[in-house]
């Protein structure tokens, strides 16, 4: 099983996204999406290559889906690390490379 390390950035939008949940949808709702992610990064460091290659951006990443998120992520010997969570409407390539 791989640990789990999340990039500031990655952290961000992590905050984002419950700040976001809670103000339109609640905060009952916002903490259960939260937690759907996490379970959903708790499988990736069980599974990593679960993740279908992104060959989009060029960067060497993988991708998963959980439900209106992508997880943008790398792997290596001992960790996962979450690169960013983007909303899946996001233009990821672009804020991917910027």
């Amino acid at each position: 099983m791989k640990r789990l390390e999340l990039s500031v950035a990655a952290d961000a939008d992590l905050f984002d996204i419950l700040a976001y949940g809670t103000a339109v949808h609640g905060e009952a709702a916002s903490d259960a999406y939260y937690l759907g992610l996490t379970q959903a990064f708790d499988f990736l460091c069980e599974q990593p290559e679960a993740g279908q290659i992104d060959e989009v951006s060029g960067l060497g990443l993988r991708r998963w889906r959980y439900r209106q998120h992508r997880i943008f992520y790398r792997i290596d010997a001992e960790t996962l690390l979450v690169v960013r969570v983007f909303h899946v409407a996001a233009d990821a390539v672009h804020w991917l490379r910027d």
